[in-house]
């Protein structure tokens, strides 16, 4: 009894970080012509989930992940959130780390633009041009007529990244703003969110919720007895 009841208010005090980055799927779209450095780090990308709202449970640190961009085109791209960037210039494995502090479920601020075109793709809208992103994934029926010839498919979560492999929560790919095409790989980028762990309870916080524990059963008992 006694190291129960210690045990959970030792356990009150304590905590462990829970990480979650999810999306609200939007609908799904072909990837035609996906190649150059985000197919040798991903492999193939034929299916995705078009401008979906990506969603952090915060506070925590996302980590975004150049994956590369095609061979072909002099395309020009990045990738912003606030006052950070990155861009599709760099080379592929370079990292940004962006802080998030807001706490609960909520939207991240990230927006793709094409400084060719001028076109900007926040997350989650619906772009009033042709440039926009996509969760990439790779196909897994095609017996649904009405979408596109698919219904489902198997989101990528790992990619090849300096000859190691390596785990994403998300991957997503930016559609540049010239209507033709809708390869998906002008900028590719691995997204994996970490929640900021729960401070630990000093020993000293420790020390006296234990002895407050004793000190219950003790009163406890003397109850009893009398």
């Amino acid at each position: 009894m006694r190291k129960m009841l210690i045990a959970s208010v030792v356990g009150c005090l304590s905590g462990t970080g829970h990480a979650e980055l999810d999306w609200v799927a939007n609908k799904l779209v072909t990837v035609a012509g996906y190649d150059g450095a985000p197919f040798a780090a991903t492999g193939l990308a034929d299916r995705g989930w078009f401008d979906s709202l990506i969603i952090a449970n915060g506070p925590g640190t996302l980590t975004v992940t150049f994956l590369g961009r095609e061979d072909a085109g002099p395309n020009t791209m990045t990738f912003n959130m606030g006052a950070l960037s990155m861009s599709s210039s760099i080379a592929v494995g370079n990292t940004l780390a962006v802080p998030i502090t807001g706490s609960g479920d909520a939207p991240l601020s990230f927006a793709f633009k094409d400084w060719v075109t001028g076109n900007v793709v926040a997350n989650g809208t619906t772009p009033s041009t042709y440039a926009s992103y996509a969760v990439l994934g790779v196909g897994v029926s095609t017996v649904h007529p009405s979408t596109c010839g698919f219904t489902d498919m198997c989101e990528i979560v790992k990619a090849t990244v300096g000859g190691k492999s390596k785990t994403f929560d998300i991957v997503l790919g930016f559609n540049d703003g010239y209507k033709g095409d809708h390869d998906y790989d002008d900028m590719v980028v691995g997204l994996n969110f970490a929640a900021a762990a729960v401070p630990e309870p000093h020993p000293a916080a420790l020390m006296l919720a234990g002895l407050g524990a004793v000190g219950l059963l003790a009163r406890r008992r003397r109850q009893r007895v009398s």
